[in-house]
């Protein structure tokens, strides 16, 4: 829940030293690495403004800013086409997500003199959602989140004072008269775990730019009237206990979602944004930063180590060049022949990824790049053919068949060099989660590092997983929690009919009923 704050006297933001030109380079902070071929006075404003960012969200939240127990990794590009290209995906301007080592975030750098520019509000936009996502226990449901980081994202500092809650020009004009027409707002406030619009085709581009517009004016409105913020806490414990959404809208809030919309309209259409501004101490800006010139080869593996996430058909070529460029100067390392691995996992030819594979391992064998590879190779060799064949409708149920047991060695033996390494504990918790196979000590260990660490209550794969996980190592009672939450969101959802989650939720059901109290 946001609290105002006004803090001490104002302080002046640091100056930072400034070149003309782009460099290979790494700017490294408390909380953050940047990667990117960009020039080291935008970097360094980047890193600078985001950590004073993350420190006044934490704040305005009411929790202390401490670090993260894991650093964000940015790659940053001079321009769109050059993140277009590193995702394989056009018109998007920003991009945060878990990638193999941890989160990481894609955007292009925008000269903080530009801090109104859509792409400087974007980075703010993910930014906030990897903030707001680390340090609450409960999740927002997706209207709510999205709309809370386009509010939040209007943020700016200037001359030691700090400012949020402007109008942002980019939705503010999809809400004008003569503009689109608005969206349903049931369709906004039913957006819990997924997007809306699934079904609208060619349509869903222009109606999702209105459902991230009204988002952002719903929940301006919302934290303008002290009575409905006040309730937004009970809200989100109703809509995170499984609650229909418009069920859970109602009573928490106390109004209904018509009520609620013509109010957050004519709160627009006054156009007296209540905007926050806070003046805090020289301590709160402060921003301690290294950077360092990387050679054009040091670059190019640390940006195709980002990309490993995006690795597809339109990115393949690109990812195998900057592993050329590195491999040309320095060789063949085990973090670039575990970067090739992934190549051929993507290529679906699985015995060149577990050469590779074995390669980095032979070079590093307590490595945690080549043993969680080999862990991710053998994961997909072991079930990506025969789930090719399956429909989106059917549940993705894996079996202990050899590869499987290889795949399981590979991730016990990463987890043993790093006990939190996300792709090790995300896949033990798919593999323990989404079978039958009898759990062992490691598994347990995993679904309790995902549920301290990483478990997210809008996944309800992962709630599932865990739940089975639970079931399984005989923790009845939170097994039955976690499984109820999920049946009621997966019977919630309106695109049910359209993938497996729902009909994976049936067929577990049995398991459970005997146990738990579905009622």
């Amino acid at each position: 829940m946001m609290k105002k704050l006004l803090v001490g006297i104002s302080s002046s933001i640091l100056l930072m030293a400034s070149t003309a030109h782009a460099d290979p380079l790494k700017v490294e902070s408390e909380n953050i690495v940047l990667y990117g071929d960009v020039k080291l006075n935008q970097a360094k404003q980047t890193v600078e403004k985001m950590e004073v960012y993350r420190k006044l969200i934490m704040t305005l939240g009411g929790v202390k800013p401490t670090p993260d127990r894991k650093k964000l990794t940015i790659y940053a590009f001079d321009s769109d086409s050059g993140l277009s290209k590193f995702t394989g995906t056009r018109g998007i301007a920003g991009l945060y997500t878990q990638g193999y080592d941890g989160p990481i975030m894609l955007t292009p750098l925008a000269d903080s003199k530009k801090q109104n520019s859509f792409t400087n509000q974007v980075a703010l936009h993910e930014y906030s959602h990897h903030v707001l996502h680390g340090y609450m226990d409960t999740a927002y449901p997706r209207w709510y989140d999205e709309g809370h980081a386009n509010y939040l994202s209007t943020f700016t500092m200037r001359d030691g004072t700090l400012m949020v809650g402007r109008a942002a020009a980019k939705h503010a004009r999809g809400l004008m008269r003569g503009g689109p027409d608005w969206v349903d707002v049931e369709d906004v406030i039913s957006a819990i775990r997924v997007y809306p619009f699934a079904d609208k085709g060619s349509k869903r581009g222009l109606l999702l730019n209105q459902f991230y517009a009204q988002s952002w004016l719903y929940v301006h409105y919302l934290h303008s009237e002290k009575e409905l913020s006040s309730r937004l806490g009970y809200y989100l414990e109703l809509i995170n206990s499984g609650e229909e959404p418009i069920k859970a809208f109602e009573e928490g809030f106390g109004i209904t979602p018509q009520e609620f919309h013509e109010a957050a309209r004519d709160y627009f259409e006054d156009d007296r944004f209540n905007v926050q501004q806070f003046q805090p101490k020289a301590e709160f800006m402060a921003v301690n930063m290294k950077s360092t010139r990387l050679s054009k080869a040091e670059l190019n593996l640390q940006m195709a180590l980002g990309q490993r996430s995006f690795v597809n058909k339109k990115t393949m070529n690109d990812y195998g060049k900057k592993l050329n460029v590195f491999e040309k100067k320095n060789g063949q390392t085990a973090e670039s022949l575990a970067a090739r691995a992934t190549y051929f996992i993507n290529a679906q030819d699985f015995d060149q990824a577990v050469l590779y594979s074995q390669a980095a391992l032979s070079q590093d064998p307590d490595g945690i790049e080549p043993l969680r590879v080999m862990g991710d190779v053998y994961f997909h060799k072991s079930h990506d053919l025969k789930f090719e064949d399956l429909e989106d409708t059917e549940p993705r149920i894996f079996e202990l068949n050899d590869d499987m047991k290889k795949s399981i060695q590979y991730f016990e033996a990463a987890l043993l060099e790093n006990d939190e390494d996300y792709t090790a504990v995300s896949h033990m918790m798919s593999i323990y989660g989404a079978s039958d196979i009898p759990v062992t000590p490691v598994a347990t260990y995993a679904a309790e590092v995902y549920e301290d660490v990483y478990w997210d209550s809008n996944s309800v794969s992962g709630t599932l997983d865990l739940s089975n996980i639970l079931m399984k190592s005989g923790k009845t009672i939170r097994a039955c929690e976690y499984f109820k939450t999920a049946k009621k969101q997966a019977e919630t959802d309106p695109n049910r009919d359209k993938f497996s989650l729902y009909n994976r939720v049936k067929l577990m059901e049995p398991n459970f009923s005997g146990q738990c109290d579905l009622t």
